[in-house]
């Protein structure tokens, strides 16, 4: 009695995670055009703007659309007299 249960409850887990997971979007990372796209020409932060350089970025779109971006700025040239 016990397995039967175990096995009804086990079939039933295994159903609800292969249904979720087959109503999943398309997620991915995006490619290079996503980038030029998505990611800002300059990044704003303390007051400051900074350059990015869309080599020096990545980003991942979720199933939703909500996307997340990272990217390296470009600091060169910057004084070293300038404290954030």
């Amino acid at each position: 009695m016990k397995n039967l249960r175990f096995a009804i409850v086990a079939a039933l887990v295994g159903t609800l995670l292969g249904s979720g997971w087959a109503q999943q979007g398309s997620k991915h990372l995006l490619d290079t055009n996503e980038l030029k796209k998505a990611v800002p020409a300059e990044y704003f932060y303390r007051g400051q703007k900074a350059p990015t350089q869309v080599r020096n970025s990545a980003g991942f779109q979720l199933a939703d659309g909500k996307m997340t971006l990272a990217a390296l700025v470009d600091a060169s040239g910057y004084s070293t007299a300038i404290q954030l």
